[in-house]
């Protein structure tokens, strides 16, 4: 007889845990999707890039490789790391070039929105380095699966709006250790 009032004390104190233990998740805040940083692969730097950007010789350069999807850091002609990105689709292409990083925004609570075409907010990003305006920006991809970054089939038709798309890790490491205001971005086909 105790035992059977023990039970069902036990399972009404289960389902009471298992009840509000639910309710309040409802209400805590989803965390980042913090993914980890995609591999070091050391990239082959095409000579030509040097003799068309102009960069002092101790400060850093990245080169944005679309064709690989791709982004490079050098010092005085030396590789220095690389990380896998996702860059913009076909209709809403990265514009190639050379450009200069104008602003380093880092918003902890994921909290930078960014905006549809038609003003709705479609994602929001912690880390924010434009280099064209505010319109393109180095930023993490919270809502991207890890195994997009890098991925040449993807990008044609799942790519971004024209940014480059960094996992939360990679982001992370750019914006700490290299992406200053006025560093230099060139970006090829």
């Amino acid at each position: 007889m105790i035992n059977k009032i023990l039970l069902k004390v036990f399972i009404a104190l289960v389902a009471i845990t298992f009840v509000g233990t639910s309710s309040i998740a409802a209400y805590v805040k989803p965390p980042v999707n913090k993914q980890a940083r995609t591999a070091e692969l050391e990239t082959i730097f095409d000579s030509k890039v040097l003799s068309k950007v102009k960069v002092n010789p101790n400060e850093y350069l990245v080169w944005v490789d679309l064709t690989k999807q791709r982004m490079s850091i050098f010092q005085s002609n030396e590789f220095v790391t690389s990380y896998q990105i996702l860059s913009g689709k076909t209709t809403t292409p990265t514009p190639p070039g050379t450009y200069k990083v104008n602003a380093r925004i880092f918003r902890p609570d994921d909290n930078y929105n960014l905006y549809s075409a038609k003003g709705e907010i479609t994602a929001k990003v912690s880390y924010w380095i434009p280099f064209i305006g505010n319109l393109y920006a180095f930023h993490n991809a919270s809502w991207r699966q890890f195994n997009e970054f890098g991925n040449t089939k993807v990008r044609p038709l799942r790519g971004s709006h024209g940014c480059i798309n960094m996992s939360y890790a990679d982001v992370e490491d750019f914006y700490t250790n290299y992406a200053t205001k006025g560093l230099v971005v060139h970006i090829t086909k």
